[in-house]
């Protein structure tokens, strides 16, 4: 789970240097806190957003922190995934076997 974009981008940049696609890993960028503002509102995060989509890493944006901050799910790229609540998506993820790392 990323909150920030320093930390975003360091997680795109693992993605890649684990070759995700290549190895055919599920990897989930899980969005909280001020970046799910920030992924909603900064253009400079599209760039991002193709990356991952490039590299095979699924984004997955808090319902709950984008309500938080006033955004409404319509201003999200169509390429980003949502879940109502990010630290319940982390645990199912948890149960499925997944390794999980917030930062």
């Amino acid at each position: 789970m990323v909150t920030d974009v320093q930390h975003f981008r360091a997680s795109i940049l693992t993605a890649n240097e684990m070759n995700v696609k290549g190895n055919q890993y599920s990897f989930v960028i899980v969005v909280a806190g001020e970046l799910a503002k920030d992924i909603a509102e900064d253009p400079s995060l599209l760039d991002d957003i193709a990356a991952c989509e490039k590299i095979g890493a699924k984004i997955v944006v808090c319902e709950n922190a984008l309500s938080y901050f006033n955004i409404p799910l319509e201003k999200l790229d169509k390429r980003l995934y949502t879940t109502k609540n990010s630290w319940i998506y982390m645990f199912q993820l948890k149960d499925k076997g997944y390794n999980t790392l917030n930062v």
